[in-house]
């Protein structure tokens, strides 16, 4: 908001004169600095405003102001004799030395800026990046004011924080040519700000060359100018060019200000004299300039620089007793001259008596990070554990003492000493306990920002020596740094060094090494980095390679072929289905030349068997057992049938079993006799069991006499060829095998004994049938309950059926999730809703798992009933338990949203079944079309139909209007279906008509309706629509049903 209300004040053509621009700016700073005014973000961001507002539209009055004092300065003589120096700090590759000379002649004409670009802002700025980041947005400006310059020259100075202060020189070097390059009118007031820059940072320089290039400006220097060239004399310590400069002063009749007398105490210390500083402060008082913090600064750092802790308690004692406090300013100051002297170690003596040090801790981190910059690190380390002390004490924020700490790191990690110099501050920094974590975790991530990866690499060598723990996600940055630098030797380093370093290395890991070869690079670049720098072959590398590079079948073949041969014996063994899993490869070929290569390796041998195992296992349970027969025959092809166990084929036969595929069940089997493999007693119970379901039963009898030769028959056995015997209604053999059972004591399953049963009674043995009965319904065995509550249900007996589950659970047993699904397909017959609710609430209560199938079947049910709350309630619960219903089931919830003019929910719906399934746009568009017209939303119908399936008329579309009729004759609905047959005729939809008019009449028949069934008749005959011989065998038998001959309707 600020930056708008800028614009309007600043963009507004409004006329302010320089004095009215100023005193607002001046009333503004009151306001601000009053008590109330609490917000310090807002405060400043008013404050920049108002400089600028005060820097903007000032101009007219400044330029008269510069004319004026032109002339008065002409007025005075200034002796430039003794000078001969041009070009001073000319910046090599610059297009003008700081003091190049400007245009003369009036100011540009200033335009108005674009509203789209707000008005930069200069108050003190913190950090290098900040006020690059305003020069750059300054220098697009128009016209910049003189204000405004000086603001861009005084942030070099002290107000920027956490530079070094040659990199401050260097920035308003830059600064000044660039303002030079635009003809920047410079004044002596920039000249006077250059000189604090300098003077802050004890800049060597020459002051009679900086006079001299001011001359050669025509610019004219000032008391202040000539004060901070005597204050540079000083911190040079060169008196003599001091007194010089002092003795011009005093020949100009400029007052000696306390200002002077700081110099001169400053240039005495640094000349080695101390007395003569205190002599000097001495000869100020007398002078009658009582001292303040501006001469009491200097004499501070005088003392200080000598290193005498007496000395400087005494310079203390006289500002108490001149009841001067000392500010942050002075305390800097001091610590610096001290460090200077190489007096650290009095630094705490100084700390601890500082009161009220809250108030000065960001002159100390400052002032810490000096110190940091020119090499005193024990001076920074004191401040360092001084400031978290207090802090930690006073119970203030918590995060201000890290925030110090990442901030010295900064400064180290940047510093030109030997990295081992900068690991040992480290240690000496963990070593006092400062932090409640290791530090180089900390120092670690300012490498990272730093960009710096050697000292990154320092840091883990340095934490794994030490045992601190390293996880692979530290390394991350480092691998993006030289993938923006291309620099693929040094990521291939890393990962040595990790390897060496035993730092655990993941698929993330290896994706973003990957990355350092940039967008282009081939799999066979890749490959052969790897291969030349002999990178060690994981399987975190294989799945990245998986990932990233396996586009295709041959692609994964050949990371196959290239890696998987370094890859150790034990993890292949134990992950070779999720090698292949993220080679995209779990396929019959894939795995073929998998093995392949197993093969190849002489230490695989003994371990190829149970990984062809793992592999047709995992292909049969998830339904691909096709693959698995494909996989095994082309191992039989390929000679490496020595591989494929008895396990295996009988696995594979058991896959094609339970898919029922007849074919492929007797393509396998010939492909073991053609490979001369016999069955075993297992693969004989498959064969009949396939036998048995596919009703063949003379090679069924053949199959069980072979497993009765080899003792393999079980009571399954006989129940399979019992099913068999059933489906021929071959009920003597059932007797035969039951009375066989009896004999060598097997007892039969339960869906067997319910045949056997059937069988007994109809042989006239029925105290056995009721004794077999008796026996299965007070069984006690769970399987064998919840198998007669299946086949209960399947008879449709459903009181006995929930008598026996009522048992199993009296029993402290939970049934089967198969014997409830039983139970809800008898529901869905008998159409009865609530009874089918209450299993389902049962199953929830005993947590027994609901299959998909019963979610779907619930959800038909709540949907033919109307129950639209229940329906979306069982369908939340499917989607919660990723059991996601079948597409009818999404239709079905949609039919039913419409019908409730919930169109919200309906899109919803719409939304997730076709994240579920590949739906096209314009079956989505029939699904709903068909929705709204079972809805009798028949507007909605037509703008659908008009919108998006005009053009289309697919068969999908008929017939959904067909299944839409059904249910209209199925629900006599008759309103429904006559909707349906006007909406037909009027899109011209080819629909056939005499099968919706055969629909009316069943709906008229069932109603026993014979006028509306005339009538329909009559309405056919008078539009010339022909009646099929359907339509008049329906219409004949409802004649007959009222005692009428047809004869008499069709005359």
């Amino acid at each position: 908001m600020w930056r708008v209300w800028t614009r309007l004040v600043i963009e507004r053509p409004i006329v302010l004169s320089g004095r009215q621009a100023v005193v607002g700016h001046s009333v503004l700073h009151q306001n601000v600095a009053h008590p109330s005014f609490k917000t310090s973000i807002w405060s400043n961001r008013c404050l920049s405003i108002s400089s600028i507002i005060a820097n903007t539209h000032a101009s007219a009055v400044q330029n008269k102001t510069i004319e004026t004092k032109k002339s008065k300065d002409s007025q005075k003589t200034y002796s430039y004799d003794f000078l001969d120096f041009d070009n001073f700090l000319a910046q090599p590759g610059d297009r003008t030395s700081f003091g190049q000379s400007t245009r003369s002649g009036q100011r540009p004409t200033r335009t108005r800026r674009s509203r789209s670009r707000p008005a930069p802002r200069m108050g003190e700025i913190y950090s290098k990046e900040i006020l690059l980041l305003d020069f750059q947005r300054i220098s697009e400006l128009e016209f910049i004011s003189q204000n405004l310059g000086c603001d861009i020259i005084r942030n070099c100075g002290e107000p920027l924080r956490d530079v070094k202060p040659f990199q401050r020189v260097e920035m308003v070097h830059q600064f000044w040519s660039k303002l030079a390059a635009r003809d920047y009118r410079f004044g002596v007031e920039h000249y006077n700000e250059l000189l604090s820059v300098y003077n802050y940072c004890e800049h060597v320089f020459s002051p009679i060359e900086f006079l001299s290039n001011m001359k050669v400006k025509n610019i004219a220097p000032n008391k202040t100018t000539y004060v901070y060239l005597l204050e540079a004399y000083g911190l040079q310590g060169d008196i003599k060019a001091a007194g010089t400069i002092l003795d011009y002063m005093k020949k100009e009749d400029m007052s000696i200000s306390e200002a002077v007398y700081a110099a001169l105490i400053t240039g005495h210390a640094r000349a080695g004299d101390v007395d003569n500083s205190y002599a000097t402060f001495d000869l100020m008082r007398e002078n009658n300039i009582m001292p303040s913090r501006t001469s009491y600064s200097a004499l501070l750092k005088a003392v200080a620089e000598k290193g005498e802790w007496s000395a400087l308690k005494k310079v203390f004692t006289m500002m108490a007793d001149d009841h001067i406090i000392p500010d942050r300013y002075m305390y800097s100051s001091v610590i610096k001259s001290l460090s200077r002297a190489k007096r650290s170690f009095l630094i705490p003596k100084l700390l601890d008596d500082i009161d009220g040090k809250e108030s000065i801790f960001q002159a100390l981190r400052s002032t810490m990070i000096d110190l940091c910059n020119d090499g005193d690190l024990q001076g920074a380390l004191f401040i360092l554990k001084d400031i978290i002390q207090i802090n930690t004490m006073a119970k203030s924020d918590d995060n201000f003492g890290n925030m110090t700490l990442r901030t010295l790191l900064r400064a180290v990690a940047k510093l030109p000493i030997e990295m081992k110099d900068k690991l040992d501050f480290i240690q000496d920094i963990e070593e006092m306990k400062l932090i409640d974590h290791p530090v180089l975790y900390d120092f670690l991530d300012v490498a990272h920002d730093n960009r710096d990866t050697d000292l990154a690499i320092a840091c883990m060598q340095e934490m794994v020596r030490r045992e601190i723990s390293v996880r692979s996600h530290f390394a991350y940055p480092m691998f993006v740094q030289y993938r923006i630098t291309q620099n693929i030797q040094g990521a291939v380093d890393l990962l040595h060094l990790m390897d060496s370093l035993k730092i655990t290395t993941n698929k993330i890991t290896y994706s973003i090494f990957m990355s350092c070869f940039g967008l282009n690079a081939s799999l066979n670049d890749i490959l052969s980095t790897i291969e030349r720098h002999n990178i060690k072959v994981s399987l975190s590398l294989i799945g990245a390679f998986g990932t990233h590079l396996a586009k295709t079948s041959a692609d994964s073949n050949v990371i196959v072929d290239k890696l998987l041969p370094k890859l150790n014996s034990e993890i292949i063994e134990k992950q070779s289905l999720g090698i292949l899993e993220s080679l995209k490869i779990l396929n019959a070929d894939g795995c073929l030349n998998y093995i392949k290569m197993l093969d190849s390796r002489n230490d695989m041998n003994s371990k190829i068997y149970s990984i062809v195992q793992e592999l047709v296992t995992n292909f049969t349970n998830n339904d691909r057992v096709t693959e698995a027969e494909k996989f095994v025959e082309a191992l039989l092809n390929e000679g490496l049938g020595k591989y494929v166990t008895s396990v295996v084929h009988t696995r594979v036969l058991s896959g094609l079993c339970r898919k029922m595929d007849e074919a492929a069940f007797f393509r396998y089997g010939r492909v073991m006799r053609d490979n001369k493999l016999s069955l075993d007693k297992y693969q004989y119970r498959v064969v009949l069991k396939m036998l048995a379901k596919l009703g063949k039963v003379d090679l069924a009898e053949k199959c069980f006499d072979e497993l009765k030769g080899l003792n393999g028959l079980t009571n399954l056995c006989y129940s399979h060829l019992i099913f068999a015997y059933e489906k021929v209604k071959d009920y003597n053999n059932v007797l035969r095998l039951y009375d066989e059972m009896l004999e060598i004591g097997i007892q039969p399953i339960s869906a067997a004994s319910h045949i056997i049963i059937m069988a007994l009674q109809r042989a006239g043995r029925d105290e056995e049938a009721s004794a077999l009965r008796s026996i299965e319904s007070e069984s006690k065995d769970i399987m064998a309950m919840n198998t007669f509550v299946e086949a209960a249900a399947s008879r449709k007996e459903m009181e006995a059926a929930l008598e026996k589950l009522a048992e199993i659970k009296a029993a402290g047993e939970t049934p089967f999730p198969f014997a409830y699904l039983s139970l809800l397909k008898a529901c869905r017959n008998e159409g009865d809703v609530e009874k089918a609710y209450k299993l389902y609430l049962e199953m929830k209560e005993l947590n027994v798992n609901v299959p998909k199938l019963g979610f779907v079947i619930l959800i038909g049910l709540f949907t033919d009933s109307q129950d639209y709350d229940r329906a979306r309630e069982i369908f939340k619960r499917a989607i919660q338990e990723g059991k996601t219903p079948y597409l009818k089931s999404y239709e079905q919830i949609i039919n039913l949203a419409i019908a409730k003019n919930d169109h919200d929910v309906a899109a919803k719906y719409v939304k997730y079944m076709r994240e579920m399934f590949t739906v096209d746009y314009y079956e989505v568009q029939e699904i709903l079309l068909t929705a709204n017209l079972a809805a009798n939303h028949v507007a909605i119908a037509d703008n659908l139909y008009k919108q998006y399936l005009k053009s289309e008329n697919s068969n999908r579309l008929i017939k959904r209007f067909k299944s839409l009729a059904k249910n209209c004759v199925r629900n006599n609905d008759v309103n429904k279906l006559l909707t349906l047959q006007e909406f037909t005729k009027r899109h011209h939809i080819p629909l056939d008509q005499a099968f919706l008019n055969e629909g009316l009449l069943l709906i008229h028949s069932n109603n026993n309706d014979i006028n509306k069934g005339i009538d329909l008749y009559k309405h056919m005959k008078s539009i010339n629509e022909v009646a099929s011989e359907r339509f008049i065998a329906l219409l004949d038998s409802l004649l007959q049903k009222n005692n009428m001959d047809i004869s008499e309707v069709l005359n």
